[in-house]
């Protein structure tokens, strides 16, 4: 497989491949289909144009629909028009389509009857080590599965070679399943983590990638050699990331090519985050020196493409992506025999300079109304991950309850504990999550979540959770073009850009 530069608009076409979708009517119907093909990537470095079915969500439970719609790519990648076709006239349309083939020296590519082109799917949370044992180890509880499965896994994951084998199998098979962009749990080694992100990049695929800290309740075989290395490795990695994968060289747009001026380059495909894997696992000095390096690492980091931030500032933070409330056992843990000072579990990650704008937290199954108040307050995310709550026993998390309180939320396929690197099967699950919480709902009027809302949670939602929603989650104007084109036809059903 070979990749291409990020600022150009690359595709990935699938054979007979494991999604079949289309938004009708307001609704997301979704199927499965054959076993995945093989992926190829071209590199074409022009404008592109699309005429045909386009979809994707303005908000919550608002999907825009054009059933003859065009969007129009520069050759840098960003989207430049989308417009509706279906209210124009004939002529209209003639002059609009010979207007960009003249402007932006780009063929239309007309769609088929039964495609779709929608926004990539965005996994907020994911562990790529973990892909070596996905769909196995669902017999136990979460403190045991980690101490069973999870921790000897990792482990092995010192060994880089085996890293990229395992790394490289996840995120092609994250990309066969439309998701352009995820945020990815490493290890705690600064190699492997290192690895990660390279093999992320060379896929091209959009993404958090971070090395994981853990220090203390961790056995003596994948454990921190110290708390200060294991910071001084965090700050290493970030270091590397910028290096490595940081800004692109400077590129310049269709218009300033015509005027012979220049634009800002593309935001870097990765981001490096912050990651204490979560309270039990990290010691007040590792979660107060993550902290600092969250807020002395985002600062002087240079804004990406005018995004990154709430309203397009840079952002005060790097990104702390780690677990919050996902079993009571653990919650238990937490706040009677760690923090038993702390108000709530969620206070933890405050008061060590954890939980901000540019947090988010995945699960929040159990999370208490003094808890989703401090999410609300600090603007920190959510990351539902309910195949996973599901198959490890952990409980179900009233999604809807956390919309209506106005916290940001986003769906995450959080393998290995969910069964699926699928984000379909990550919507689907997250309907009936929603409608098994309504069973037991005292809330008058309580309604579950819809296909077209758990559409917006897969797309936009998870951009806005991990920040990136000044780059994808939608199809509009300034956008990247993270996309797919969805063919029902059930061949090479779809096509997926990044």
């Amino acid at each position: 497989m070979t990749s291409s530069p990020a600022p150009n608009v690359s595709g990935i076409v699938l054979g007979a491949s494991a999604l079949a979708a289309a938004v009708i009517g307001g609704s997301m119907l979704t199927r499965r289909a054959g076993a995945l093909g093989k992926i190829a990537l071209p590199s074409p470095a022009v404008a592109r144009a699309f005429r045909g079915g386009i979809a994707h969500s303005l908000a919550l439970g608002k999907l825009q629909v054009f059933e003859d719609g065009l969007l129009v790519v520069g050759s840098t990648g960003t989207i430049e028009q989308l417009v509706d076709l279906g209210g124009l006239k004939g002529h209209e349309k003639k002059e609009l389509l010979d207007k960009v083939r003249d402007h932006y020296r780009a063929d239309v590519t007309v769609l088929g009857p039964s495609e779709l082109l929608i926004p990539g799917l965005v996994d907020a949370h994911a562990h790529a080590p973990q892909y070596a044992y996905l769909g196995t180890g669902m017999d136990l509880p979460l403190l045991q599965w980690l101490e069973t499965y999870t921790f000897p896994c990792e482990a092995k994951f010192k060994d880089t070679d085996l890293a990229k084998r395992v790394y490289t199998a996840a995120v092609r098979r994250s990309l066969a399943g439309g998701t352009t962009a995820c945020s990815w749990f490493a290890t705690l080694h600064l190699e492997g983590s290192k690895t990660l992100a390279d093999v992320v990049a060379a896929l091209g695929q959009r993404a958090h990638v971070g090395k994981v800290s853990m220090d203390r309740n961790s056995p003596d075989f994948y454990v921190e050699k110290s708390t200060a290395q294991g910071l001084a490795d965090v700050a290493a990695f970030v270091e590397y990331v910028d290096t490595a994968h940081g800004r692109n060289p400077t590129v310049a747009s269709d218009d300033a090519l015509a005027t012979g001026g220049g634009v800002a380059p593309p935001p870097p495909l990765i981001t490096p985050s912050i990651i204490p894997r979560f309270v039990p696992s990290c010691t007040s000095e590792m979660m107060r020196g993550l902290g600092k390096l969250s807020a002395s690492m985002g600062r002087r980091r240079q804004p990406a493409s005018g995004g990154g931030g709430a309203g397009g500032k840079q952002p005060r933070c790097l990104p702390v992506h780690s677990h919050l409330s996902e079993s009571l056992a653990e919650i238990a843990w937490v706040t009677k025999e760690l923090h038993p000072e702390a108000e709530t579990y969620a206070h933890v990650y405050k008061e060590h300079g954890l939980l901000h704008s540019e947090s988010y937290m995945a699960h929040c199954v159990h999370c208490c109304d003094k808890e989703v108040a401090l999410l609300r307050e600090t603007e920190a995310g959510v990351v539902h991950c309910p195949s996973s709550n599901f198959m490890l026993k952990s409980g179900v998390c009233d999604v809807r309850r956390l919309l209506l309180k106005g916290v940001k939320v986003g769906l995450g396929t959080d393998i290995a504990g969910g069964s699926s690197v699928s984000m379909i099967d990550c919507m689907r699950q997250a309907v009936v999550a929603s409608r098994a919480s309504s069973f037991g709902s005292q809330v008058a009027g309580y309604e579950p979540l819809t296909f077209a809302e758990v559409f917006h949670l897969a797309t936009k939602g998870s951009a806005q959770v991990l920040g990136m929603h000044e780059e994808c989650g939608d199809l509009l104007p300034g956008k990247r073009f993270d996309a797919l084109v969805v063919r029902l036809s059930g061949k090479k059903s779809i096509k997926a850009f990044l």
